[in-house]
């Protein structure tokens, strides 16, 4: 993996983010490439023995994660993704929505906090075509771009804005609170947001499915790490009440939940949920997830070691498709594949015609004029789209490689 050895950036340690308990004790620790803004940091995942969340410490400050967040390229939120319907991001965006009209199908009005380029914002202005449809978000960029596709968003920190933004039948906080640092302190400023009779909407990774992978499924972009149990305590504590929850339970889902305010007369029957249920769950997968990451880089390595033989001997022109933090990682492990690489593909036009470390960034038009000899797919969230994405080449006849499907 590229990047310096010596880690960059202070961090300081913190109590536990919901109950404020000092009690906790460590059960995960890696070193992971944040990046150049951050460099090698390592990530130690705690647990507290108070309320049971799980949560990173010690970590970065706020100010030094702000400044990521606003000029990583890789970073949540500006990390490009395709807008084309039937998408993996489309997907996400409709199953959301759908779970959202459960609760209530002809909302007045939704604020969308996090909307990063508006994506979901747009979906959901077309599900709800008489509704007044908002969005806020820190970065200026992604703020400028989704106004400039005709969306109402506001440019600032919830703290900051807060007051001014009005009530709405739906709040929405989709992909954002694991990355919040005080998380508690974010919901009670949600919580005025939220309209008579409206409802909260949150979505944060199901960390009881940790996924394997080149990049960490624990990384340290995610300061909190949620189960039901502990989403539900939160909420309890900042003044609201769960009402209903959808677990995706495969590995990588995501866990979404809708929340109305206490004393809200909306109220629905709460999901029975077991603390220590959840808790013996999530620290079970987390086991697993640990012996699967120590023999990871071994089987990439066995898996695509042969393929880079025959490149060798046949001097093949070599493009890999993804010019993001997966594909650092995928050089770390596999010395061997940096002297085939003819160039890197990217979807995310602010990269295109730049470097990435000695090679150059081109987009997927140029593929043909490229003459590759093949293709390998450095992404994971994402490969299943790539790959369709591609078909026309493969069809063709060039040879296109995933690094983890078949």
């Amino acid at each position: 993996m590229s990047g310096n050895n010596q880690e960059k950036i202070a961090r300081t340690w913190i109590p536990c983010p919901i109950c404020g308990s000092e009690d906790s004790q460590p059960i995960y620790e890696t070193v992971q490439y944040a990046g150049q803004t951050l460099g090698r940091m390592t990530t130690r995942l705690v647990l507290c023995g108070e309320c049971d969340f799980v949560y990173n410490n010690p970590r970065p400050g706020d100010n030094t994660l702000a400044q990521y967040y606003e000029s990583d390229l890789n970073a949540s939120g500006q990390i490009y993704r395709e807008a084309s319907s039937g998408g993996a991001t489309d997907k996400v965006h409709q199953a959301q929505l759908d779970f959202m009209v459960g609760r209530n199908d002809a909302p007045g009005s939704l604020l969308d906090v996090g909307c990063g380029r508006g994506l979901f914002l747009g979906r959901a202005a077309r599900r709800f075509p008489g509704a007044e449809v908002a969005g806020l978000d820190p970065s200026n960029a992604a703020a400028e771009i989704a106004r400039g596709n005709g969306l109402a968003v506001h440019h600032g920190s919830l703290e900051n804005m807060a007051d001014g933004l009005g009530t709405f039948d739906m709040v929405c906080a989709f992909s954002v609170l694991e990355h919040v640092g005080d998380p508690l302190g974010f919901l009670k400023l949600l919580k005025p947001l939220v309209a008579p009779g409206g409802h909260l909407f949150l979505e944060v990774p199901e960390s009881t499915h940790p996924t394997p992978g080149l990049v960490e499924f624990f990384n340290f972009e995610h300061l909190g790490h949620f189960t039901a149990s502990t989403l539900r305590e939160i909420l309890v504590r900042a003044g609201f009440v769960l009402t209903a929850i959808a677990e995706d339970m495969r590995p990588g889902g995501r866990l979404v939940v809708s929340a109305v305010v206490e004393g809200s007369t909306e109220m629905e029957p709460p999901p029975r949920i077991d603390p220590a249920h959840e808790k013996q769950r999530f620290l079970t997968s987390l086991d697993h997830y640990k012996q699967e990451m120590k023999t990871l880089a071994d089987d990439f390595r066995a898996r695509l070691l042969k393929y880079i033989s025959r490149w060798v001997e046949a001097d093949a022109r070599i493009g890999v498709y993804g010019a993001g933090i997966h594909t650092e990682y995928l050089l770390g492990v596999l010395e061997e594949l940096a002297p085939v690489v003819y160039c890197l593909l990217d979807t995310d036009p602010r990269k295109q015609g730049r470097p990435f470390h000695q090679w150059k960034v081109y987009g997927p038009d140029d593929i043909v004029d490229l003459n590759l000899d093949a293709i390998l797919i450095s992404s994971q969230r994402f490969e299943d789209e790539i790959h369709e994405a591609l078909r026309p080449h493969w069809e063709a006849g060039l040879t296109v490689i995933r690094c983890y499907g078949e």
